[in-house]
């Protein structure tokens, strides 16, 4: 059980449209897990210090929600990231260090009250690195468990 773990997502690669890597390192909260119909676990996560983060010109804004577009929809406000897991057997646990993921902006808030997400309610950031940020584990290589 994750309960309220503190996660800290330090390394992003692979999505040009939006500068959210320069923002890193970035803490997230787990919020709880998400239903969807593509496989995989799924988990909500919130940023409780939000940023703002620069839109490329080519980005697609229509299904972004407009309370996390700026004024000029220059730049979206960060506010919640789904993560997965790269590999199958890996899930989110206290004490995780190095797991790499998959993060998603959050565009639609109703995914958070929802529990459920899908294609249209987030971008895709990138792959990343995920710690568990009290740093108990910072160094000695335990990564996501097989169990889940």
């Amino acid at each position: 059980m994750l309960g309220r773990v503190a996660l800290v997502l330090h390394s992003l690669r692979g999505f040009p449209h939006t500068d959210v890597a320069a923002r890193l390192p970035l803490e997230l909260s787990v919020a709880g897990r998400l239903r969807s119909d593509v496989p995989g676990r799924f988990w909500f996560c919130r940023v409780p210090a939000e940023v703002w983060c620069r839109l490329d010109e080519s980005s697609e804004r229509g299904h972004i929600d407009e309370s996390l577009l700026s004024d000029d929809e220059g730049s979206l406000r960060l506010t919640a990231v789904v993560i997965t897991p790269a590999a199958a057997n890996q899930v989110l646990q206290p004490g995780i260090f190095n797991l790499a993921v998959h993060a998603a902006a959050v565009l639609d808030p109703r995914v958070g009250e929802s529990g459920v997400v899908n294609a249209a309610q987030v971008g895709y950031l990138g792959c990343g690195l995920l710690d568990d940020s009290t740093g108990t584990n910072v160094g000695s290589g335990v990564r996501g468990s097989a169990h889940g």
